[in-house]
């Protein structure tokens, strides 16, 4: 075969392993998110996506990778649909909340909110991504909020947490979604919780 052939046969190749590996990932994501870290094994990945156990290893060592893999690509998707929004910060607050609030096919996008029950019982490795993750995700929060008082990362904390907390409450009691999105879209900008009147941000939303 041509040297010519073979470069391309490689890229080829290589450019179906890149796909390969993207599906997994993507299909990781979503049986982590709907039956746990624990819950879903391998077999549940990959029969998700018409491919055998046997073929995993071509692609990750181990499940651990794989699960780091999709908490930072999951951390990926959500900067990608702030940068979509513009950045600015009332569009980055409605992507959080969109993110934490509003599931895909009665899943939350949130690996945080899908994870934190399981992270203490997972390894080390799978600890320190998610701990990673939770400050990549509380540092782009605070980026947006008011920085002269120096609160800013105290209140992206307490948002954060709020919103992790009513992600997983609001797959049992669906009352909670808008009514901590009010709370949070009050607090943006705000020196103190709820320190505004709020009237303006709920109005509309509680009913729906």
């Amino acid at each position: 075969m041509p040297i010519e052939e073979n470069a391309v046969a490689r890229r080829t190749r290589k450019g179906e392993m890149e796909k390969t590996r993207r599906t997994l990932v993507d299909a990781a994501s979503r049986c982590f998110r709907e039956k746990g870290l624990a819950g879903a094994t391998l077999a549940d990945i990959m029969t998700s996506v018409g491919l055998t156990t046997g073929g995993f290893y071509r692609h990750f060592s181990s499940k651990d990778e794989l699960t780091e893999t999709a908490l930072e690509d999951n951390l990926l998707d959500f900067i990608a649909d702030c940068q979509r929004r513009g950045f600015a910060p009332e569009q980055t607050i409605d992507a959080i909340c969109d993110w934490a609030l509003d599931p895909v096919d009665d899943i939350t996008r949130s690996a945080a909110a899908a994870f934190a029950p399981e992270i203490s019982r997972q390894s080390v490795s799978i600890q320190d991504a998610f701990a990673k993750h939770t400050a990549d995700r509380i540092a782009a929060i605070a980026s947006c909020l008011p920085q002269g008082d120096g609160s800013a990362l105290i209140r992206a904390n307490f948002i954060y947490s709020v919103l992790v907390g009513a992600a997983q409450l609001s797959q049992f009691h669906p009352e909670t979604g808008p009514a901590v999105r009010a709370m949070v879209q009050n607090m943006w900008g705000c020196k103190r919780p709820l320190e505004h009147d709020a009237s303006r941000h709920t109005e509309g939303k509680l009913a729906s």
